[in-house]
């Protein structure tokens, strides 16, 4: 899908401007979404998003999509936005984004987001290296 596609089908680009902070927080180690597939159907897929708004709230969002036709049949979210009638709330709309643009448009993380990630791995490669100097120098 493209972005004009996709903003079609949101009814505009609010949630597509969320969409890239959102899935960095959402994406593992190795860059992607845990997604798990329905054992009825394999097109339709669910993903646990955490809410910005509460550490303690995970919210469970469906998505159906078509190899064939439409590719994004119809979505569910448990949040309250989802309620709303038209468009689709920021965790649907970050799992379709992310899916069905973004890893097929060389997705980058954000500036702050690599400092980040550098900062931890050079933590983590210091760890891993073994410290010759002594803790305690003679005075």
């Amino acid at each position: 899908m493209e972005l004009e596609d996709l903003r079609q089908l949101f009814f505009g680009s609010y949630q597509i401007k969320q969409s890239q902070t959102y899935a960095e927080e959402h994406l593992d180690v190795n860059g992607d979404f845990a997604i798990q597939v329905s054992k009825e159907t394999d097109e339709i897929i669910r993903c646990a998003i955490q809410s910005r708004h509460s550490n303690s709230t995970r919210y469970y969002a469906w998505i159906q999509f078509s190899l064939t036709g439409d590719p994004i049949t119809s979505w569910y979210c448990q949040c309250k936005s989802s309620a709303r009638t038209v468009g689709a709330c920021a965790h649907e709309a970050t799992i379709i984004w992310f899916l069905s643009y973004a890893r097929h448009h060389d997705f980058q993380y954000s500036n702050g987001r690599r400092r980040i990630q550098r900062s931890i791995e050079k933590i983590q490669s210091d760890e891993d290296e073994p410290d010759d100097s002594n803790e305690f120098s003679a005075t």
